[in-house]
């Protein structure tokens, strides 16, 4: 049917639709089936529907899209058992679709955005693994040129990051991260800004959480996560955070520049005390080992104008006071850890870029 259906659409008038409404009905019936079973039907479909949600006529497109969103609407009301994503498989169309149009049809975007802003607050409860598709898709708008895209896509997420709401989504924590710092980047100030906000509310829930770790590990390696496992996932988390706000803090956009490099003290200050010693040494020496090669590329681009090179000078001497002050706030074990790091850190870049204005100033 999926082929045939295919053909009708090929027809000059493109209007034909009578097969893919039949399909429509295929599907919703085939719902009652095992798992397994519609598994390997949607398989079919899955494809057949991504196909034709992107088809040039328009008209079409959105008639596949809507009787998707209708089929989803449905599908999401099934209870889905642990370790089988049959929602993510179900919802995979609109992220083709999605995909499919990145950089024209405007209408489609919006249309396929709209049903996962549907999705996330009307079925928030329902979801578990769909959560992974329609954050994949408030990243693909939140990084998109269309202001209304971004927007109605910052405004999905500012939803589902309610603390009230965060449970439900706590699973794929470093999915989110990503989708925020898309906002980030991208062109419009005042949704950066806003996601950094949604930023420091996840950093939080990171570091005061301790069961945290245990939902955001995907639950096939959680049964063999020991401590030191643990360590290195929480790691990597805290990383991802930090090193995309060091990037930020080097912005030609002063205000979010100015609250990335906020951003990154106050939570080193308030969660350093949680961090264990073998955590801390990791986070410390990859953040400021970025910060200061990020610093050095930045600083020696011969672009630069003078008030661009020292405003970069102006953020090392900013970037060093903060570190020390850091530092002194610290327990003794702590102070004789970072204060050796740091040494070590200034001693290496400074062999390495004999002649970095960077390395002078640190001295």
């Amino acid at each position: 049917m999926c082929a045939v259906s295919n053909e009708e659409l090929k027809k000059a008038d493109g209007c034909q639709i009578f097969l893919l409404q039949k399909l429509v009905e295929v599907a919703d019936q085939c719902m009652g089936k095992g798992k397994f079973e519609f598994s390997r039907i949607w398989q079919d479909m899955s494809v057949y529907f991504s196909a034709v949600g992107s088809h040039p006529n328009e008209r079409i497109a959105e008639h596949s899209i809507d009787s998707l969103r209708q089929l989803a609407k449905k599908f999401l009301e099934k209870i889905e058992s642990t370790n089988h994503h049959s929602q993510k498989e179900f919802l995979d169309p609109f992220r083709l679709i999605m995909l499919n149009n990145l950089h024209q049809r405007e209408g489609i975007k919006h249309f396929v955005l709209s049903c996962m802003c549907q999705f996330a607050q009307q079925k928030i409860s329902k979801i578990r693994s769909g959560w992974e598709i329609i954050i994949e898709i408030f990243k693909l708008a939140g990084e998109d040129d269309n202001i209304n895209l971004s927007q109605e896509s910052l405004q999905a997420m500012q939803f589902i990051l309610k603390p009230e709401n965060f449970e439900y989504v706590e699973e794929y924590f470093d999915k989110i991260v990503d989708c925020l710092f898309k906002f980030v980047e991208n062109i419009f100030e005042k949704q950066a800004l806003i996601a950094l906000d949604l930023i420091e509310f996840v950093a939080n829930e990171l570091g005061q959480r301790k069961g945290l770790i245990d939902k955001i590990i995907p639950s096939r390696k959680l049964k063999h996560a020991n401590t030191a496992d643990r360590e290195i996932f929480k790691k990597e988390l805290w990383k991802t955070i930090f090193l995309n706000l060091a990037k930020r803090s080097f912005e030609k956009r002063e205000e979010i520049a100015r609250k990335s490099h906020s951003l990154i003290f106050s939570l080193l200050k308030k969660y350093n005390s949680k961090f264990t010693s073998t955590l801390w040494k990791m986070i410390f020496r990859e953040l400021f080992k970025a910060i200061f090669d990020d610093l050095h590329v930045k600083i020696e681009s011969k672009d630069n104008t003078q008030d661009v090179t020292s405003r970069h000078r102006a953020n090392i001497i900013k970037i060093y006071s903060n570190v020390v002050e850091l530092i002194n706030g610290m327990d003794e074990e702590k102070f004789a850890l970072s204060t050796k790091i740091l040494m070590d850190i200034i001693q290496s870049f400074i062999l390495e870029n004999p002649n970095s204005i960077v390395g002078h100033e640190l001295v």
